[in-house]
């Protein structure tokens, strides 16, 4: 299933766009990282459990757009460990982290949020995710978002 797919049918199962009442639905603990730490969050799947990590001091949009990344791969990439990935295969990683923002994109921007302003620097604003985000959001019809 595709990452749009996959976040419409999650937005239908659970009734939210809030990744932290998405994560506490789904019973997956978000945890504080160090500043100091090299990414902004981690999903990490252990002996069936399940957390995130997010990075402390991140803005309140990019920390929302970051837990929605985490938890698109918890629903995108079932029974796929990362750091697996990156050591013992040839797929690239790079996919992944694609999927997870397409994920993310569908997740927090509902389609009929590209027709509420011609800027998306205020729809962005309004929504509460970065810019940079609609780079990975697919409009209704097809196509890729414009920026």
């Amino acid at each position: 299933m595709t990452p749009r797919l996959e976040a419409q049918r999650i937005v239908a199962k659970y009734g939210t766009r809030d990744p932290f009442t998405l994560a506490d639905y789904m019973d997956v603990p978000v945890l504080t990282v160090d500043p100091s730490a090299s990414i902004d969050g981690a999903f990490v799947r252990d002996s069936g459990w399940c957390y995130i990590g997010l990075r402390e001091g991140l803005s309140p949009p990019h920390k929302r757009m970051v837990l929605a990344h985490e938890l698109g791969h918890l629903v995108c990439h079932t029974g796929i460990n990362y750091f697996f990935v990156l050591e013992h295969t040839f797929f690239p990683p790079g996919r992944y982290e694609r999927e997870a923002n397409e994920f993310a994109a569908e997740y927090l921007i509902p389609d009929e949020a590209l027709s509420i302003h011609s800027d998306i620097r205020v729809v962005a604003a309004e929504l509460g995710v970065p810019v940079d985000l609609f780079r990975y959001k697919r409009p209704p019809r097809g196509g890729l978002c414009c920026m």
